[in-house]
């Protein structure tokens, strides 16, 4: 069924978060302070009439736009032990880090610190809020004895910025690098980084963590284009 078909529940929340991840790559590359009602129609390949049916503004497609940005902070299932080992909970970390750090440029965030303010300290707390939860998963994994003891806050920032380079094209080319291999290579750096000798994964043999980073390295080779 199409966006435009007379018969699509224009409330419906999964269709409205398919049609805000289109503004993902404009919004990065360009922000929102020239993003006009016109433009988002054409990112969401609709009439500018349908997309009205589906948000009942520009801000409220702003506001959606925030609201999914603020769920990819969401590592709550990392902190979950039933939910898995902890490699397993280790790829919700990296998955979210990487598209948080690659989605969001420093132009969106400064046009939405100006022009949308409350809705910027939302994400800010939303960003607070993921750091407090990954300070508590590395803590409990050092703890048990799965991870190496180091500064939570320095893995942190070293995902953060290691992550915008490895969706960085012109970054990669200078350094003679293809986005799967940095994925990869970055991925087993970490891993053997983070978890102690005996409890170190088979990063290399491991289907799971191959798949993972191959679909994550074609987000971000999309990206780029």
């Amino acid at each position: 069924m199409g966006f435009d078909s007379p018969n699509c529940r224009y409330s419906d929340e999964e269709l409205k978060t398919k049609l805000i991840m289109k503004l993902l790559i404009p919004i990065k590359n360009d922000g929102l302070a020239n993003l006009r009602a016109d433009d988002i129609a054409k990112y969401m390949d609709l009439s500018k009439a349908t997309m009205y049916k589906y948000f009942e503004s520009k801000d409220d497609v702003i506001e959606h736009f925030v609201n999914f940005f603020i769920k990819l902070f969401d590592v709550s299932p990392a902190l979950d032990k039933t939910s898995g080992s902890y490699q397993e909970r280790y790829h919700v970390v990296f998955k979210k880090m990487l598209m948080v750090a690659n989605y969001g440029s420093e132009v969106f965030r400064r046009d939405l610190r100006a022009l949308y303010p409350e809705l910027m300290e939302r994400l800010h707390a939303a960003w607070l809020a993921r750091n407090v939860a990954l300070h508590d998963f590395y803590e409990q994994g050092m703890k048990d004895g799965v991870f190496v003891r180091a500064n939570v806050e320095l893995l942190i920032m070293q995902d953060e910025l290691c992550f915008a380079k490895l969706g960085d094209a012109s970054a990669l080319i200078a350094r003679n690098l293809t986005c799967k291999q940095a994925m990869l290579d970055y991925y087993e750096m970490r891993v053997h980084q983070l978890f102690a000798p005996e409890s170190r994964p088979n990063v290399i043999h491991d289907e799971a963590t191959l798949a993972m980073l191959n679909v994550l390295s074609q987000k971000l080779t999309s990206m780029m284009m």
